[in-house]
């Protein structure tokens, strides 16, 4: 009987209404990983089928399966923080080889662009949420809980950097105001760039290639211009130091 009642009210639902029925049912099921190795091992026979009406509801499918792609990607990333972790460990703890300029200003810029990575993400997927998922979560609770550890363990390796090394070795430290200058910057162009991709693969479905590839394009250039705005900020940065008389990063 209750089947039938939600069978009901959800027949009432537009189609992205649907695909977001469709995904917080998806959420309880397990995590997104769970999820999908589920549906590969039975080959889809345990999965709820969902029914792809238009294409604002393949936007709302193909935006959530990329954001929780993404934090599987960048949570992969574990030689770049192994890496980060043994240079800081080396910096700590080194007395007779100090570190070169060089070696410094290239690891505090490793360790700000990690930073940013995973903070940018989280910008992005609460952008999302507000504004394409009626306040929603975009993440399942594996992916969401790799993201709160990976800021945390990130601004855990910031902290070290800005107490010990930072001062250690007369370098400025990576602060919260230059962090916020990027994200403010940049996580509207990550909100552009998500978007654009999941519509450019919505089109894809109902076979509308040429408008698809417009927003491919777009994709392309907003990933390229964040690229240059970390760059043009960094060298703001540096230029903000020398003024200071600061060795430069």
């Amino acid at each position: 009987m209750q089947e039938a009642r939600l069978a009901k009210a959800e027949a009432k639902l537009n189609g992205s209404q649907r695909v977001l029925a469709w995904m917080h049912r998806q959420q309880q099921l397990g995590g997104f990983v769970e999820t999908a190795t589920r549906n590969v091992e039975t080959n889809l026979a345990s999965s709820t089928p969902i029914v792809i009406e238009d294409l604002d509801a393949a936007f709302i499918f193909h935006c959530v399966t990329d954001c929780n792609i993404r934090a599987l990607e960048l949570n992969e990333a574990r030689l770049e923080k192994g890496l980060l972790s043994l240079c800081l460990n080396r910096f700590r703890n080194t007395t007779e080889t100090p570190p070169e300029d060089w070696e410094i200003a290239t690891f505090r810029r490793a360790l700000k662009v990690f930073v940013l990575k995973w903070k940018l993400f989280d910008k992005a997927v609460g952008i999302l949420s507000d504004e394409h998922f009626s306040g929603m979560r975009v993440l399942y609770d594996d992916t969401a809980a790799m993201l709160e550890k990976e800021i945390e363990d990130a601004l855990r390796f910031c902290d070290l950097f800005n107490v010990e090394i930072a001062p250690a070795f007369g370098v400025e430290p990576i602060t919260h105001e230059e962090i916020e200058e990027y994200l403010r910057a940049a996580m509207q162009r990550e909100v552009e760039r998500i978007t654009s991709l999941a519509r450019a693969k919505a089109e894809l479905d109902f076979g509308n290639r040429y408008s698809a590839c417009p927003l491919i394009a777009d994709a392309i250039r907003l990933t390229e211009s964040s690229e240059e705005l970390r760059d043009l900020l960094g060298n703001r940065a540096a230029d903000k130091r020398r003024a200071r008389g600061q060795v430069p990063q």
